[in-house]
């Protein structure tokens, strides 16, 4: 995709990439706020991001910090963007593609959109990790690489006789794939200090990167426009059924038992229990009272299940609805047609 075409579209398509952008950046930091990246004395990691508003690019800076390295990465994520959203309409004009996945042409713009999202949004929540973890894997390779090149070749078991032709001398093994663990445990009065903690940011690293693979953002996106919608408006429905009790129940219960808040906590929280136990919201309905519609509560659920922003979700939603009113227009017109016929 050329995006330096002299059109009015390639110009309208740059600013739906920035948005795209900087929609990524917001879910990404808005998931680093409820789960912060592994922090402690041998790993510092810090993300900000730069607008350069002359070359219309933004950038993603990472300042990274560990027991033996300091680095400073910068992506381009227009420049990234760009390649990515170029990939998928190359991907998506091919009709054998749609057809396998069942996509029609309504629907081509919004997977472009969306996957160019996701991709990014997978990108920077795994990057800090693996840059990371290659400079600590680097370490350990170098370790690894000396104990069995040189360690292991020259250690001599007190059985071991002197002369080798007549009794082979002893095969050590102190380190089994890339794990220090064993050669550390082989010498338990000596004083280590980088070897575990080289080992301590693997362990720590390889558990953070597994959690940001654990995606539950794909059981979500695997739905259909239909599921989509039909998921939301049934949570929909739920939470104006959650607003309308709380309303009943609360002034009923002021009638019986005045204003004592604890045990009116208390009372809503059995009514939550028993009616509404599959809303992650429900209880939680009395902050919310007059400040959120039970549409905004059934957004906020969604994401909280999906582990999107309430924002994105929301625009998710939007989108598939419009995809299904353009499909149910151009199946009426199609009939239209046929029947005039």
């Amino acid at each position: 995709m050329n995006i330096n075409e002299s059109s009015d579209r390639p110009f309208r398509t740059r600013d739906r990439i920035r948005d795209i952008v900087l929609d990524a950046v917001a879910e990404c930091q808005s998931h680093r706020t409820a789960n912060p990246l592994p922090d402690s004395d041998i790993l510092r990691i810090r993300e900000t991001v730069l607008e350069l508003h002359e070359d219309d690019e933004i950038i993603w800076v990472l300042e990274l910090e560990d027991l033996v390295s300091k680095f400073k990465h910068e992506t381009p994520l227009m420049h990234l963007a760009i390649g990515i959203y170029g990939e998928i309409q190359d991907v998506l004009n091919d009709k054998d593609v749609r057809d396998l996945f069942d996509i029609g042409e309504n629907d081509i713009d919004f997977h472009i959109g969306h996957w160019t999202h996701s991709l990014l949004v997978e990108y920077l929540n795994r990057l800090s990790i693996s840059i990371h973890r290659s400079a600590n894997l680097n370490c350990i390779l170098s370790f690894v690489s000396i104990i069995k090149k040189t360690i292991e070749p020259s250690a001599r078991s007190p059985k071991d006789g002197i002369n080798e032709i007549v009794a082979p001398r002893t095969k050590f093994n102190f380190v089994k794939g890339i794990s220090l663990k064993p050669f550390i445990d082989q010498f338990p009065n000596a004083r280590f200090a980088i070897l575990p903690q080289l080992e301590d940011t693997e362990e720590i690293l390889a558990e953070a990167l597994g959690s940001a693979t654990t995606d539950k953002k794909a059981w979500f996106d695997r739905r259909s426009h239909e599921e989509r919608v039909a998921e939301y408006e049934h949570l929909l429905t739920r939470y104006q059924d959650v607003f309308n009790r709380y309303s009943q129940e609360k002034e009923e219960f002021s009638k019986d038992c005045g204003e004592n808040d604890g045990d009116w906590r208390n009372k809503w929280k059995e009514v939550c229990e028993i009616e509404f136990r599959e809303l992650d919201l429900a209880l939680e309905i009395r902050s919310f009272q007059g400040n959120e519609r039970p549409a905004e509560l059934a957004y906020r659920n969604l994401a909280q299940q999906y582990d999107y922003t309430p924002e994105y979700m929301k625009n998710l939603i939007k989108k598939s609805r419009g995809i299904l009113k353009a499909r149910r227009i151009s199946l009426n017109r199609s009939r239209s047609q046929q029947n005039t016929r």
